[in-house]
């Protein structure tokens, strides 16, 4: 019985593992979303003036 319960703990440590590193990836997304937003306002100010 034990070993089935350790397997479950394996399993759902593997599933946080993997929300981990989809929120790391969805934050970095994001900054280069805000990057590349940040780019253009500066084209369209350099281009006002």
């Amino acid at each position: 019985m034990r070993n089935t319960t350790h397997k479950q703990q394996e399993i759902e440590n593997q599933k946080a593992k993997i929300r981990s590193e989809q929120e790391k990836m969805r934050a970095s997304k994001r900054r280069l979303q805000q990057l590349k937003n940040q780019q253009r306002i500066q084209k369209e100010i350099e281009l006002d003036r």
